[in-house]
């Protein structure tokens, strides 16, 4: 009676060997290619900014910074994200830092520009001085940038500058007082609060004009705008002037 021999039995760990051993070629490559072809600095910093995670991108980018990287696109990423998380910082001595890498004001109309989309509405009066002092020969989307700000009702407490500087810049939006004594308003109505009275001939800067009413007989419309204090209120357009052309 012939014998039939079983072949020899293998060792659980013998026979799942190659397929382990796959496995950890697989991981390799994966690994590989995840820090051949993974995010670049500068693609991690713009998801976060996306993501508006700006304290982690601010931690990331002065991380990076640390560590010698010189890329201006890092330091304008971190003016965005240092500027909009601290009530404190200083836009101009951050744009510095990046003109200190790279002159070129591009990188500072970067940083200026994501600043802007981030929302920075409260700081509205420094961004629009930053955006008009980059350059002498003043940037499209710089002035574009600084007029969107001034169009929107955003307090411009903070600027630091002359209102005689953006009058120049923008000479269609001046406007003179044609009365002794008009009243300057907290909002469009005759009940609102009177910020204070202006004097004949004081120079305004126009931001934003209201729907045609009539008040006491005249018509005109409620004219939102900003004083050589900084101070932005509501006034009535019938007793205002455009500036004499020079």
């Amino acid at each position: 009676m012939s014998v039939v021999i079983p072949p020899p039995r293998r060792s659980i760990a013998k026979k799942f060997l190659p397929t382990l051993a796959g496995l950890l070629a697989v991981a390799a490559v994966i690994a590989f290619l995840v820090v051949r072809f993974g995010d670049t600095p500068i693609e991690r910093a713009e998801k976060l900014f996306v993501k508006r995670d700006l304290k982690e991108l601010r931690a990331y980018a002065a991380q990076r910074l640390e560590k010698g990287d010189t890329n201006p696109l890092l330091y304008s990423y971190y003016a965005v994200a240092e500027f909009s998380t601290n009530a404190k910082s200083n836009l101009s001595g951050l744009l510095s830092n990046i003109r200190a890498v790279d002159a070129r004001p591009v990188f500072r109309r970067d940083a200026l520009r994501r600043i802007v989309e981030v929302g920075n509405k409260a700081r509205a009066g420094e961004i629009i001085f930053a955006a008009l002092n980059l350059e002498e020969l003043l940037d499209a989307e710089m002035k574009s940038l600084a007029h969107t700000l001034l169009a929107s009702d955003a307090p411009l407490t903070t600027a630091d500058g002359a209102l005689s500087e953006l009058l120049k810049i923008f000479p269609e939006t001046e406007r003179r007082v044609g009365a002794k004594q008009l009243q300057f308003r907290s909002a469009p109505s005759t009940e609102s609060e009177v910020l204070r009275r202006l004097g004949d001939g004081e120079s305004l800067l126009l931001r934003a004009t209201g729907p045609s009413v009539t008040v006491s007989g005249k018509r005109g419309h409620w004219a939102f705008v900003v004083d050589a204090q900084w101070i932005s209120g509501w006034v009535f357009d019938a007793y205002l002037k455009h500036a004499p052309s020079e």
